[in-house]
Order: C-alpha cells, then sequence, then structure tokens
C-alpha cells in the first residue's frame, strides 16, 4: 500500500494520474462503493447509508473516483467508534455535484485541520492508535479532486464527527 500510495502520489505530482476521463453515473459509482464498504462496516458495529439525488453524470477518470470514495469511506470507518454512523451522499449543485461523507466519529481538532491534506501527516487521538495507514490517503484525495477540477473542503467537531466534502 505504502509504495502504490508513493507512486500515485509521484504520478499526481507529475500531472499523470488522470488516466482517462469518461462520463460517470456518480449515483452508481457511490452505490457499489456502498456496498463493498457496507460488510466492512457492520463488522465494526457501524451503520453505512447512502443517498444520491439524482446527480448529474460528470466526466471523470473512473479508477481515481473509486480511489476517492474509498479511501475517503474508509477513513470514515476507520475514525467511528462501535454504533456509529457513516453516511454518503450526492447531489446536484447547479451545474456541479456535491459529493459528502460524514461520520461520527472522533472528529479532529481545529489546529490538525489545515495539516490534513499534508503528505505523511496523520491525527493523532488516543481512541485511533490502532488505525494503520500511511498517511498519504487524504493528500491524494485532494490531489485527485484538484485534477478533476474540483474542491475539497473538511468540517469537523472533536467527538462528533466528520465531514468531507467534494
Amino acid at each position: 500500500d505504502l509504495i502504490n500510495d508513493l507512486l500515485n502520489v509521484a504520478k499526481l505530482e507529475e500531472g499523470r494520474l488522470l488516466q482517462q476521463a469518461v462520463l460517470i453515473d456518480l449515483s452508481e459509482m457511490i452505490r457499489e462503493m456502498a456496498a463493498l464498504m457496507e460488510p466492512r462496516a457492520k463488522r465494526q458495529g457501524l451503520t453505512l447509508t447512502c443517498t444520491c439525488n439524482n446527480p448529474p453524470p460528470v466526466w471523470a477518470d473512473p479508477k481515481n473516483v473509486e480511489k476517492v470514495l474509498g479511501n475517503l469511506i474508509s477513513n470514515a470507518i476507520n475514525y467511528s467508534p462501535n454504533g456509529g454512523q457513516v453516511t454518503l451522499t450526492a447531489r446536484g449543485v447547479g451545474d456541479a455535484v456535491e459529493i459528502a461523507v460524514s461520520d461520527t466519529g472522533v472528529g479532529i481538532a481545529p489546529e490538525e485541520l489545515p495539516k490534513i491534506f499534508e503528505k505523511f501527516y496523520r491525527v493523532k487521538h488516543p481512541k485511533t492508535r490502532h488505525v494503520m495507514g500511511t498517511g498519504l490517503g487524504l493528500s491524494l484525495v485532494k490531489g485527485i479532486v484538484e485534477a478533476h477540477h474540483g474542491h475539497i473542503e473538511v468540517e469537523s467537531v472533536p467527538e462528533h464527527g466528520t465531514t468531507f466534502r467534494i
């Protein structure tokens, strides 16, 4: 995973990560990712819900969109306690699409929010020491989103949860 993440970061920095742009049905892709991640969420005692309000199709690289969704959903699952909730939503907003991944997890302290998209940065929280990772996932997510001419933002309340919005 570390090697693949490093290779993807290098490709992104060289402007070579976007392989192909095709018309994507985001509703279908998001529902498929939710179905793929649901067993993992259930094993961790979480409820995973998905609501797609007919977002318009977008031109994007499907593998990269899957990486973005997979990383955000995986993080939401990893950082949510037993009995928590992970919610995926997608909707059209004007001529754009908004995708949100929300959780009821440990949240991120305000002073750490500006750093979370930096390479190798990992949020430090006593309840999540067991979570393994390279610290490259959110850096890749941001790079992929921006390579698609998108924007990502995060809102978080410590001990209540986090929402990533694309």
